[in-house]
């Protein structure tokens, strides 16, 4: 596998793993808080700052791969990009709610 495959296969894989990993880690957290009474301060903030580095990173190393290519390459980098800009959206707003709400009662 070349470097720009691997960018691109970075760029392709990397966003729906962030969120997919973000939605996991907040559940876990926050069901931990409500059952246990085990509460991680700043643990979902911090789960959905990294998922979003992630999903950045997966946007930006697409955007990259998007002038580069050429044919099929062209076309994913550019699938890639907006996938990522549609997980990063969905980062963000699976966030916001440990923000917003207040934790258990």
């Amino acid at each position: 596998m070349s470097g720009r495959d691997a960018r691109l296969a970075f760029a392709i894989v990397a966003p729906p793993a962030a969120w997919t990993f973000q939605l996991l880690a907040v559940y876990v957290l926050v069901s931990l808080a409500c059952a246990k009474h085990v509460v991680v301060p700043l643990g979902p903030q911090a789960a959905g700052a990294v998922a979003a580095l992630v999903a950045l990173g997966g946007l930006a190393t697409a955007l990259g791969a998007r002038d580069e290519s050429d044919g099929p390459r062209r076309f994913l980098s550019r699938a890639a990009a907006l996938a990522a800009a549609l997980f990063l959206g969905g980062i963000v707003l699976g966030s916001l709610p440990g923000v917003l709400v207040a934790g258990c009662a």
